[in-house]
């Protein structure tokens, strides 16, 4: 469960934009909600266009959350449990973009499509200066 924003496209150069807006927000905002978050930040993606170089995509907090979420400009985000291919991509997020490579290439060769793509921000760059040391967590939900 998590409080996220609205699905919307966002240019790929504005990605980091968008999640500083909303990042700090979601935390703030769910805080005063009385929500307590549960683990690292997120971003949803359900399409990735390479044409138009936009991203319709979410981010999130995940949360201890059982009923309700009323958050202005948010809304309560469930995905529920899926089989997943996950892969632990340490690194500078813009170079990200191999790890998905490697994992487009391995459904291919099993046949397997996703519905959306997560990708689990769990080291805080603001903490950890090393881009080297990040991992994100990506996350292929599969259909």
């Amino acid at each position: 469960v998590y409080v996220a924003s609205k699905k919307e496209s966002v240019a790929f150069e504005k990605i980091g934009d968008y999640f500083g807006k909303h990042f700090g927000s979601i935390y703030e905002l769910t805080g005063k909600a009385g929500h307590t978050p549960s683990g690292p930040t997120v971003g949803v993606f359900y399409s990735w266009d390479t044409t138009s170089k936009k991203a319709e995509m979410q981010a999130g907090v995940p949360v201890t959350a059982n009923g309700e979420i009323k958050i202005k400009g948010y809304e309560k985000l469930e995905i529920p449990a899926s089989k997943a291919l996950m892969i632990e991509y340490y690194g500078a997020y813009d170079k990200s973009e191999h790890a998905h490579m490697a994992m487009d290439e391995y459904m291919a060769e099993k046949g397997l499509t996703q519905k959306l793509v997560l990708e689990e921000y769990v080291t805080d760059p603001m903490v950890e200066k090393d881009t080297a040391k990040w991992l994100t967590k990506i996350y292929y939900i599969l259909n």
